[in-house]
């Protein structure tokens, strides 16, 4: 009985140390393959926990959808041009509108992607938040404004140097956000 009760724990011990190890190995080496590599033209992705990275001679961007994602969004060469070309972009959005959190995040991304332009986040009206009051009518050829807004469709248009980025959910302004840097980079 003896030895039947010594092999019962050893079974024990060899048990746990599998779960117990299995679990190491998960933590360390994950289930997704953030090693994957995705080619757009000559440009690499590389999948990351959440999103993606590009790296250039330049910098590395981070970003959320892959360029074949969002390349059904239209963004005029004149679009691109003159956020290629601008030092400084204005984007601005409703203080109220529903999906601020996301037109936050986009807002955030475009500047942390950008960072060799001054981006000046405001809003359509005064807030609480002492940002500066930016609207459509505040652009310029120089001074691009991109106005993040809810409407019924989701498109990115342009009205007197003003980028409208249009969405109907809050998923659209994160892809309209990486279309128009793809357009600033160069990639799309």
């Amino acid at each position: 009985m003896a030895r039947k009760e010594k092999n019962t724990k050893y079974m024990v011990y060899i048990m746990a140390f599998l779960m117990i190890s299995s679990v190491f190995a998960v933590m360390f080496y994950g289930f997704s393959d953030q090693g994957d590599t995705i080619s757009y033209g000559k440009f690499k992705f590389n999948k990351q926990e959440r999103g993606w990275t590009l790296n250039t001679k330049v910098q590395t961007y981070t970003l959320d959808y892959l360029p074949q994602e969002v390349e059904v969004f239209n963004v005029s060469e004149d679009i691109a041009n003159k956020l290629k070309g601008a030092l400084e972009i204005d984007v601005t959005s409703k203080v109220d509108d529903k999906n601020i959190d996301n037109i936050g995040y986009a807002e955030y991304s475009i500047a942390t992607n950008l960072p060799q332009k001054f981006i000046r986040v405001g809003f359509i009206t005064n807030s609480s938040y002492e940002a500066p009051i930016v609207t459509c009518s505040d652009a310029t050829s120089i001074v691009p404004v991109i106005y993040f807004v809810t409407g019924n469709e989701t498109k990115i248009i342009e009205e007197n140097n003003c980028i409208i980025a249009q969405s109907r959910d809050e998923f659209g302004f994160v892809r309209i956000k990486d279309r128009l840097l793809y357009a600033v980079i160069g990639v799309i």
